[in-house]
């Protein structure tokens, strides 16, 4: 994103002068006229409180993929609110695919996605409700291990699709925003991004939880299902880009956290952009059940090559 940010700069200053100054500016000021920190999070929700499970036991695993990771955005499967996550989603009762389908649409419905400084760890998103791509990798592949399941992160470069980009930044920003998206889709930088994948039957299944039921619907897009590749959904991966790990480094969420911080403003008109599609994508299930939705995108239900390959 830096990158990307530099280059405009170069080209269209304006445009960047709008967006990091004028922009933050404001949303500082919104903030400081309701006594909040100048970098407060758009949405002010309230911590959401889980049980604790220190009865059940878990075997402890040091094997790559099952164990936990240290550091502020490690994994541990071990915490008494993952196990308690994990046997109310069938930890015990139900097979190995069918948890992981169930924890996939867990993860997937009930953190919601926000542009902030991405909560540090996977108790901190529990808690907030929201978070990045990387936070519901995270919280996933702690119930994956709960239930020795093996799981990964994955993390590549992606192109985003020109219609899915112009559709929240044309609306979001207007005129201003009509030149970035002019900008983008002639330059077609690139962007960071990951989902998890599991290990069932022998298999790593891809599992990309980035948007809920409700934000996929608002964005006219298909619902994206367990074991389905994302790949051209709504963003296109680049060639050699993909790397595998256990855990996730801290540069990556210290660089997340700068962009937030020196993007405030951009971030609250993406945030509100998020709520609206939300909103939309509610009022069209409350129309029409999940599944006719489905059978209404089913022409984009075609099985794409594996996203990744040993």
């Amino acid at each position: 994103m830096a990158e990307v940010m530099g280059i405009m700069l170069r080209r269209k200053p304006k445009q960047v002068f709008t967006i990091f100054v004028t922009w933050n500016l404001s949303a500082l000021w919104s903030r400081m006229k309701r006594l909040q920190w100048p970098w407060a999070p758009y949405n002010q929700q309230t911590n959401r409180e889980f049980p604790r499970d220190t009865i059940t036991k878990v075997p402890r695993h040091t094997e790559e993929y099952l164990r936990p990771t240290s550091g502020a955005w490690g994994v541990n499967p071990y915490e008494p609110e993952v196990v308690a996550l994990a046997m109310k989603l069938g930890m015990k009762e139900k097979s190995k695919r069918e948890y992981a389908e169930a924890a996939f649409n867990w993860v997937k419905n009930n953190i919601c996605f926000y542009m902030e400084v991405p909560p540090a760890g996977v108790l901190e998103t529990l808690e907030k409700g929201y978070g990045l791509c990387l936070n519901k990798t995270m919280v996933f592949i702690a119930l994956m291990r709960a239930a020795e399941i093996p799981a990964r992160f994955v993390s590549y470069k992606q192109e985003m699709a020109g219609g899915f980009l112009e559709m929240i930044v044309d609306e979001m920003v207007g005129e201003t925003g009509k030149e970035i998206v002019q900008w983008l889709q002639e330059n077609r930088p690139t962007f960071a991004h990951g989902c998890p994948e599991a290990l069932l039957d022998g298999e790593w299944v891809p599992a990309d939880l980035t948007w809920t039921d409700e934000e996929e619907v608002g964005f006219d897009m298909p619902i994206s299902q367990f074991g389905e590749s994302p790949f051209g959904k709504w963003y296109n991966i680049v060639p050699d880009s993909v790397t595998r790990h256990e855990g996730i480094s801290v540069p990556i969420g210290f660089r997340m956290a700068l962009g937030t911080f020196l993007s405030r403003g951009l971030h609250d008109r993406l945030n509100a952009r998020f709520d609206r599609i939300r909103e939309i994508g509610r009022k069209k299930l409350e129309e029409m059940s999940r599944e006719a939705y489905m059978a209404s995108k089913k022409k984009f239900y075609v099985p794409p090559p594996p996203l990744i390959f040993d």
